[in-house]
């Protein structure tokens, strides 16, 4: 997963949409992590993947710089 999401965020950044001053390599493993232990503590409380989902998506949206669906001015 970690390259996948190295070239993701690439790509991201490269466009601007989110900061270019990380370590994207980094973060993208950090990223795999993240979403592995949230989606297992999701399951553990029962949540809906989907629910699980938009709250890492929003939430890893968010710290990257990105604009999220539902973000106040």
């Amino acid at each position: 997963f970690g390259r996948i999401f190295a070239e993701a965020l690439r790509e991201a950044a490269a466009d601007g949409a989110i900061h270019d001053d990380y370590d994207l390599d980094l973060i993208s493993h950090a990223l795999g992590g993240l979403m592995r232990h949230g989606t297992i503590f999701g399951g553990r409380r029962h949540m809906e993947p989907e629910a699980v989902a938009d709250q890492l998506t929003r939430f890893i949206g968010r710290a990257l710089g990105a604009r999220v669906p539902d973000d106040k001015e």
